[in-house]
């Protein structure tokens, strides 16, 4: 069987897992966006993004990349319907952990604020981007920190979950049920709570959700004692499991769940694409990579009973 994986890191880390304990099937990684990157409509900062990926020729350059494809391409499920071939053999596998990333909105675009787009110290991604050239114009306005917000916002959690269709939950359904029917699997991981450092072997509790989500672009700074209290840990796990629970009121077919538990997973202090709650250490992608082997077991299984 084909399983194209929609989901950040904690996708790309067990999809090498995968390839070793289930050699017999295909795991195909897609990446992803957040849906309110991919389903709203583009604006002046996609049309400055354009002009200047073409006219400086940058399809080469990996930077580059990731920024076009984050603001105007956007090919993650188009990339997967034009590589499903035969409906019975393709299964898609999807993780919602990026919709935790912090988004620039002004009404009219809305964009995903991906490493190279952030102007903060350090940030050697961004110092490439401006190297390039990208363009003043988008720098500006993508660090503007009164367009700045958090999938928690009112008002992006009700693009989420609007009802009688347009919702970003229920166009992804519809995306994918022509192409997937029934052959989807939702596999919830939420973000760890401790890190866990090889060097020393000692574990370090993680610091609430806005000191890490999107590298601190400034939306979470200065906030008060009750905004934390507002998001904890806690809250922001309800937040997760109710776009996993959205997804599946919305989807008009029953839908395979994996269900990790926190308690179960690490962060890894020393991962190369640095400290967050989705950055699992070895022993907790092998977790997760056991509980989806175990859910394609189970599916063979029914498959030939």
């Amino acid at each position: 069987m084909n399983f194209f994986m929609l989901g950040g890191c904690e996708i790309h880390d067990t999809i090498k897992w995968l390839k070793q304990g289930c050699p017999q099937h295909n795991f195909i990684e897609q990446g992803m966006s957040t849906l309110g990157s991919i389903y709203s409509p583009q604006g002046k900062i996609a049309e400055h993004t354009y002009n200047w990926y073409t006219k400086n020729n940058l399809k080469s350059n990996p930077i580059a990349r990731a920024v076009y494809k984050e603001i105007v391409s956007k090919p993650w499920l188009k990339d997967v319907k034009e590589n499903v071939y035969d409906k019975k053999d393709n299964w898609i596998i999807i993780s919602f952990a990026l919709e935790g990333e912090a988004r620039y909105e002004d009404g009219q675009e809305h964009v995903t604020l991906i490493k190279e787009l952030v102007n903060k110290p350090n940030n050697k991604k961004f110092e490439k981007i401006v190297q390039l050239k990208y363009p003043t114009y988008c720098i500006d306005k993508l660090n503007d920190h009164n367009f700045t917000m958090g999938w928690e916002n009112e008002f992006v959690g009700k693009r989420y979950l609007r009802t009688k269709g347009g919702g970003w939950l229920d166009k992804l359904g519809q995306d994918i049920h022509d192409h997937f029917e029934d052959r989807v699997i939702l596999i919830y991981t939420p973000p760890a709570r401790k890190w866990f450092n090889r060097k020393f072997g000692v574990y370090h509790q993680l610091p609430k959700h806005g000191d890490w989500i999107s590298w601190n672009t400034g939306y979470w700074k200065n906030r008060t004692k009750d905004y934390w209290e507002e998001h904890s840990w806690e809250r922001t796990n309800r937040n997760y499991q109710g776009l996993y629970k959205g997804f599946q009121r919305y989807y008009p077919k029953k839908i395979h769940w994996i269900k990790m538990e926190w308690e179960n997973l690490v962060g890894d202090e020393h991962h190369r694409f640095g400290k967050s709650p989705f950055h699992y250490d070895n022993k907790s992608i092998k977790k997760i990579g056991n509980a989806i082997q175990g859910k394609i077991n189970e599916i063979e299984a029914a498959k030939s009973s």
